[in-house]
């Protein structure tokens, strides 16, 4: 799961050297940003718009918004789930529905174009 933090943006200190990888505990500071925690792994801000979490495509605007929905980037048109219920904002390929159109997304994600 992965979470977006809004209201305060902070990054995290590892500390103690001695505790397992599901023990691990951070402290915050306020030196950098992070925009979300997933599994232990800190997400540090990035000036990317797509980024790789969790072995899955995501898309972000300049204000650090994740996206849903169609997004079009690069003169390439991309999916992202819009589904709260499973996988919010993963970048869609193959066959996918939208309002009863069927569209074909390539393994990079872009739409096919005939």
């Amino acid at each position: 799961m992965f979470y977006v933090l809004s209201l305060v943006i902070l990054t995290f200190t590892l500390i103690g050297s001695s505790v397992s990888a599901d023990e691990k505990i951070y402290i915050p500071s306020f030196k950098n940003t992070v925009v979300g925690v997933s599994n232990n792994i800190i997400q540090e801000k990035s000036k990317e718009k797509w980024r790789y979490i969790n072995n899955n495509w995501y898309y972000f605007d300049e204000s650090e918004t994740m996206k849903i929905g169609w997004v079009y980037d690069n003169e390439k048109w991309y999916y992202l789930n819009p589904n709260q219920e499973q996988d919010l904002g993963v970048m869609q390929t193959g066959w996918i529905n939208d309002n009863g159109t069927w569209y074909y997304l390539l393994e990079s994600g872009a739409m096919q174009v005939s």
